[in-house]
């Protein structure tokens, strides 16, 4: 009578067993998973560290644009386009407007070209500050 208690100790064992066996590989699919993407990625490290020197530029541009309009505010909000561009690159706003916005002209096209003459002055200033190091 000993040997079905000792049987039914042994079945509760290994279904025990059998679940914590499915829940590590349950797991280690999951953790595959989610090292997949960056396991196939196609793209070499530096094209990704490029990618990431984009958006840190994307974003100093944007900061510096917000620092900008801040110092603009006391003028009217249509007058203060012009105010805000020169500010953010001086250098980009004489090359790409050669006469001033009119007060409450919008141009989207220069407007981007100057969101992109902006960021290639900061990773040109950042490359000379890497060099000097």
């Amino acid at each position: 009578m000993a040997t079905p208690r000792h049987q039914g100790s042994r079945k509760a064992e290994s279904s025990t067993n059998y679940y914590a066996l499915l829940l590590v590989k349950i797991l280690l699919v999951l953790i595959i998973l989610l090292w997949l993407p960056s396991l196939v990625d196609g793209r070499s490290r530096t094209a990704r560290g490029s990618k990431r020197r984009k958006k840190n530029a994307s974003a100093q541009v944007y900061h510096k644009r917000l620092v900008c309009e801040a110092d603009c505010i006391d003028l009217y909000p249509e007058e203060a386009m012009n105010c805000i561009l020169e500010c953010v690159s001086p250098s980009c706003y004489s090359q790409i407007y050669d006469t001033p916005l009119e007060p409450g002209e919008i141009d989207l096209d220069k407007a981007g070209r100057l969101q992109t003459c902006a960021k290639q002055e900061v990773i040109e200033e950042r490359r000379k500050q890497r060099e000097k190091k």
